[in-house]
């Protein structure tokens, strides 16, 4: 075994999952294969089986050579505690092997209102689920160490419908690379979205890159080399529903509050509500933007954080029933 090479496993050796609701049909193991020779290939099992792993780096979830992610689905889990074994070889010929010890529980959706304080937890897998990317606690909430394609943090529970998401958020920069104007990203932005459930296999990536049907999205993005900086809402079929031209703008490195609100219709679609406002500042009373969702999009799901090619600061995240 290479003491060059080595497997860091991002959110530890001990992760627990379910505990604080489902958010999505699958549980994520995300780390890094690392070392000097070149990684030549990494496997992963539960109970035996072993499976080849996808490496980075690559346009979409994953950013650095030797990335992975590992996509386990909860419906195949019974609960308790489970093995999962990762190995990993180097252009030398040389082999390691990580342990994640995998604590699965199922209960019931968490019950709203839920606050999730940030600095009461040790690990964001105490509280969320990490679904991509290398995330940190600091002071004044969560934020990705390294600027990529959606860095993903998930909230809550996949049986959730309607229910609203007050944050504090503060944008500090982006990423200027030009891939991050181009497919598949198109720019940089940050923001939340409601009705979540999984990625999709769309048959030709892993980890799975299926981004649609969800709920909602909204985000400030930077779009079109900067020259349109504003606030968007996607809807859950693909494209934007609802576009400000008030002429709001974020300021980078102001903390702000952003509220986002699905209520569903008896059309069978919902209805979408989006307002920000600077933190220390009384809250609004009009919502900034209000739109109908689509046709197809989902009925139920958790809340994702999504910073996507964007620096942000995510602070306590609020869920109330909407």
């Amino acid at each position: 075994m290479s003491r060059d090479l080595k497997i860091d496993i991002w959110y530890g050796p001990e992760q627990r999952f379910g505990h604080h609701g489902l958010p999505q049909k699958y549980l994520n193991i995300v780390g890094r294969a690392i070392s000097p020779a070149g990684v030549n290939s990494v496997y992963w099992g539960l109970k035996g089986e072993m499976r080849p792993l996808s490496l980075g780096p690559s346009a979409f979830r994953l950013r650095s050579p030797g990335d992975f992610n590992i996509e386990v689905e909860a419906e195949r889990l019974d609960e308790g505690q489970h093995t999962l074994r990762i190995v990993a070889n180097d252009m030398d010929g040389d082999e390691v092997e990580s342990i994640v010890k995998i604590h699965f529980t199922r209960g019931p959706a968490p019950a709203l209102p839920m606050t999730i304080d940030w600095s009461a937890a040790a690990n964001i897998n105490d509280v969320a689920q990490v679904v991509d990317g290398l995330w940190r606690i600091e002071k004044g909430g969560v934020r990705p160490v390294e600027l990529h394609y959606d860095r993903i943090i998930a909230v809550g529970d996949m049986r959730w419908t309607d229910y609203q998401v007050t944050v504090p958020v503060t944008f500090h920069g982006y990423s200027d690379i030009p891939v991050s104007y181009h497919w598949p990203s198109y720019g940089q932005s940050a923001g939340v979205l409601l009705r979540w459930r999984e990625h999709y296999d769309w048959g030709d990536l892993w980890p799975r890159r299926g981004w649609n049907p969800f709920g909602g999205l909204a985000f400030y993005g930077w779009m079109r080399q900067h020259q349109d900086r504003r606030v968007y809402i996607m809807g859950g079929r693909g494209g934007y529903i609802a576009t400000d031209d008030s002429g709001f703008g974020i300021e980078l490195g102001r903390r702000y509050v952003m509220k986002f609100r699905v209520r569903s219709r008896d059309s069978g679609t919902s209805q979408y509500a989006l307002k920000y406002w600077p933190a220390g500042e009384p809250e609004p009373s009009a919502w900034l933007l209000e739109t109908e969702g689509q046709e197809g999009e989902l009925a139920a799901g958790c809340a994702l954080l999504v910073a996507h090619h964007t620096d942000i600061t995510y602070g306590n995240v609020t869920v109330e029933p909407a």
